[in-house]
């Protein structure tokens, strides 16, 4: 609702109580029980105020930024007015990250109004999932971008079910308009009845609430090449992931097909699905070794490698790729030393101790 279409009077009391930056519930009362009396719309003017709140809330966050230096898109820490890069998770802060950031969450916010209100479902679910895709792929350590996915994962269940209700009623009032001069008590039941059973039949099983319905349509999405559609059911399935697993991991491939390994990792974590996400590390270090990649492999699988015997299968199938190239002995003892010296902490002193090298230079045919 635009500013200009409130009347003055309702104006003047919302900016009288949103003069200390706080809307309560009683003021909050007060102005919508006004707002009726005027004839406008309650919803409306329940938007239009949270709109006002959110506008007051991100000009203080600004201030205090302003105040306190700026925050990183990355992680939300809080980074020195002149540092270009951040001190808590060491990503370079560059403007365009915090441009991108805040046009993310703007059109997060704009579209998740659009679904509380009921407006354009289709087309608000569809920017939902677009940009939080992206924030999820880039900014999933900062604290307000998991607030918000979460607040949005919900959001979309109850939009599509306010959604499949908004039909079915529209369904049954049409029926009594042309029926109107012969409804009774008894029709108005038997209609709501029938209606019931045609939604049911048109719309199907619900696919946030059914496992084998979301399975299905997510399989549809796979079968037709849209993997991000896919993921999307899988993610508004509202009860424990295990039963979907199947089709989880299905998606996960398909992205790594396709070439998007942070994607397929992130969506398999984010579905609680180790074991999946675990393989798929595996799968990708061991594409990257067949090609001699080895820091990318040891990227993408250092879940897979963190422990003495994981690094020690790691390094091996390193060695059998250096070997099969015809690389000397010196340069894979090289490549071997040069691993072990660079090790994580988390596990230096195993992969350190002399059992270890000795077994290793044993595997490398190294004296």
């Amino acid at each position: 609702m635009a500013k200009n279409s409130i009347p003055e009077e309702l104006q003047a009391l919302i900016n009288q109580y949103l003069t200390d930056g706080v809307l309560t519930d009683k003021e909050r009362a007060v102005i919508l029980k006004k707002a009726e009396g005027m004839g406008l719309d309650h919803d409306e003017i329940d938007l239009y105020l949270d709109a006002e709140v959110q506008k007051i809330d991100q000009a203080t966050d600004a201030a205090v930024r302003k105040q306190k230096g700026k925050s990183c898109p990355y992680c939300g820490g809080s980074v020195p007015q002149l540092a270009d890069k951040c001190p808590h998770c060491g990503e370079n802060i560059t403007a365009e990250a915090s441009e991108e950031l805040q046009e993310i969450l703007e059109n997060l916010e704009e579209a998740l109004v659009g679904l509380k209100s009921g407006q354009e479902i289709n087309k608000n679910k569809a920017i939902v999932e677009r940009y939080a895709r992206k924030a999820e792929m880039y900014y999933s350590n900062n604290p307000k971008i998991k607030k918000l996915l979460e607040q949005l994962k919900t959001e979309l269940i109850e939009a599509e079910k306010r959604g499949k209700a908004a039909v079915r009623n529209a369904t049954i009032i049409e029926i009594i308009k042309k029926n109107r001069f012969a409804v009774s008590v008894a029709t108005i039941i038997i209609v709501i009845a029938l209606v019931w059973g045609i939604s049911s039949q048109i719309q199907g099983p619900d696919t946030t609430d059914d496992a084998d319905a979301c399975i299905a349509a997510a399989k549809d999405a796979l079968q037709s090449g849209d993997v991000d559609k896919a993921a999307s059911y899988c993610r508004a399935y509202k009860w424990n992931s295990d039963p979907i697993a199947g089709v989880i991991g299905l998606t996960c491939e398909a992205y790594v097909e396709q070439g998007r390994y942070d994607e397929a990792i992130a969506f398999a974590s984010s579905e609680y699905q180790f074991d999946i996400e675990r393989n798929l590390r595996a799968k990708i270090a061991s594409k990257y070794i067949s090609e001699g990649e080895f820091d990318k492999a040891e990227y993408y699988g250092n879940h897979e490698y963190d422990g003495y015997e994981r690094y020690y299968g790691y390094l091996c199938q390193c060695i059998d790729y250096m070997k099969s190239h015809g690389d000397s002995k010196q340069k894979i003892k090289q490549f071997i030393d040069n691993k072990l010296n660079a090790i994580s902490d988390r596990y230096a002193y195993e992969v350190r101790s002399k059992e270890f090298i000795d077994r290793i230079y044993k595997y490398a045919d190294i004296n």
